[in-house]
């Protein structure tokens, strides 16, 4: 079993201002920490965890909690979530138990969330003149990291102002991520990025999981209405969660 990496305090804001895509000036306000400094802090982290680039560190992050999945969720997401809680809940008690209906709209949930979230990025993609190229850069660079092909990465904040008339630094300061760990997660939220689609099959089994554990939560009178809508809701953004968090992270990716 890998033995969990410890972090120090800076190191651990430090990938946290990382994974919320803070720029260069915003990390080195909130460290105190110059340029020079900020670059010896991250090189000291790659050597730490044998990561040379940022989607294997969130990864190892993500896996050891030292970033919670909840807190990068997008706030569409969350009012999503909200939203469809509180009509299953309501649906619940004025109903005989539906697994139809839960299924139905636990799925919907998903569908209506990556729908909000394209809409969301359809006028960023026009606003910023994101090209066909650029995407299809975006995506050699993730099939070499999801096929664990070793790749070095500069971080966009420490880039040279010449490394950033180069293809890899304008695609990057095009999407507005301070590396690529952002970068491939704002293409896979813009449904640009090639993941193998996600098994419906799997999908089915985790919606039916969550169905039946909700259904035995709401039926419990040891619970308040608070808190069953609460773990509606919880029960959701896992589901969202796990499914973004596998397709960037865990689907084998094709040439």
């Amino acid at each position: 079993m890998e033995e969990k990496i410890k972090f120090s305090k800076v190191e651990t804001y430090f990938l946290q201002l990382l994974a919320h895509n803070c720029d260069f000036n915003t990390i080195s306000d909130f460290l105190e920490m110059d340029k020079s400094n900020l670059r010896l802090l991250y090189d000291v982290i790659t050597v730490k965890t044998s990561k040379k680039n940022t989607y294997d560190l969130m990864k190892l992050a993500f896996k050891n909690q030292v970033l919670k999945k909840y807190d990068y969720l997008d706030s569409i997401i969350k009012k999503e979530a909200s939203t469809v809680a509180a009509l299953i809940l309501s649906h619940i008690k004025t109903n005989v138990y539906d697994s139809g209906y839960l299924k139905k709209m636990i799925s919907s949930f998903i569908v209506n969330s990556e729908s909000k979230m394209l809409q969301k990025h359809s006028q960023f993609l026009n606003r910023n003149r994101i090209t066909d190229g650029d995407i299809k850069l975006v995506n050699e660079k993730y099939k070499r990291f999801n096929n664990r092909k070793i790749v070095d990465e500069d971080l966009a904040m420490f880039k040279s102002s010449l490394n950033l008339i180069r293809p890899e630094g304008i695609v990057l300061r095009k999407l507005k991520a301070n590396c690529w760990y952002n970068a491939l997660r704002k293409v896979f939220q813009m449904k640009m990025l090639n993941t193998n689609d996600f098994d419906s099959i799997d999908l089915q089994i985790e919606v039916e999981k969550i169905a039946n554990n909700i259904n035995n939560r709401v039926h419990q009178k040891l619970y308040r209405k608070k808190e069953k809508v609460f773990y509606i809701y919880i029960e959701l953004l896992n589901l969202y969660m796990d499914i973004e968090y596998k397709m960037l992270f865990e689907k084998k990716v094709y040439s």
